[in-house]
């Protein structure tokens, strides 16, 4: 086995003069031809961004929802419906702001949220959302009589399946009243085709 001289060669070196030097000797050039020019922008490293910074760039995707005690399929099913581009449109559209309809809050709820998901990669609680949604729709408010916790809805999350839907239009969206139950965020894409 051949030893290797592991060293740096400077530019002014007269490589005749290296007596380790001998034929079938590999050497490895590293640099290049012409001069590197300094970049346009400055680099910036991810270790020196804000979350705000990291999530706008649209590479990194969000850690997502804290759960609030069995809000596991709540949170699943809103995070599969936020890249939806008709609910995002129709979100923006809304004016949002707090009032006495239920409705308007629960959309205005959403719509924030999403906002703070977009901000951010760092995962986010969904407090305010969660405390309209059950009283909104007082079934997700139900607490166990043992533990006092609340109690798991997945039945109301996974009412519908692929084959029972079909798609509605933004217009739809929008004229769409509360008064079910959880699903009405699936059903606010999904109309029921019988």
């Amino acid at each position: 086995m051949s030893k290797a001289w592991k060293g740096m060669l400077k530019d002014d070196v007269d490589l005749s003069t290296l007596d380790k030097l001998v034929d079938g000797t590999g050497i490895m050039l590293m640099g290049s031809a012409e001069v590197v020019q300094k970049p346009k922008e400055p680099i910036v490293f991810i270790e020196d961004m804000t979350t705000k910074d990291i999530a706008a760039t649209g590479t990194v995707y969000p850690a997502g929802l804290v759960n609030l005690g069995n809000t596991c399929y709540m949170n699943a099913t809103l995070q599969c419906l936020r890249p939806v581009k008709e609910l995002r449109e129709a979100l923006k559209a809304q004016p949002g702001g707090v009032s006495a309809d239920l409705a308007n809050n629960f959309t205005t709820a959403l719509k924030d949220m999403y906002g703070q998901l977009d901000g951010s990669v760092d995962s986010i609680t969904p407090s305010m959302f969660v405390s309209v949604l059950r009283r909104a729709y007082p079934q997700f408010a139900q607490q166990a009589p043992r533990s006092g916790g609340y109690m798991q809805q997945d039945n109301d999350w996974y009412c519908y399946d692929d084959d029972d839907v079909s798609p509605c239009k933004t217009e739809d969206i929008m004229k769409l009243k509360g008064g079910g139950d959880w699903h009405m965020a699936y059903l606010a894409f999904y109309r029921a085709k019988n």
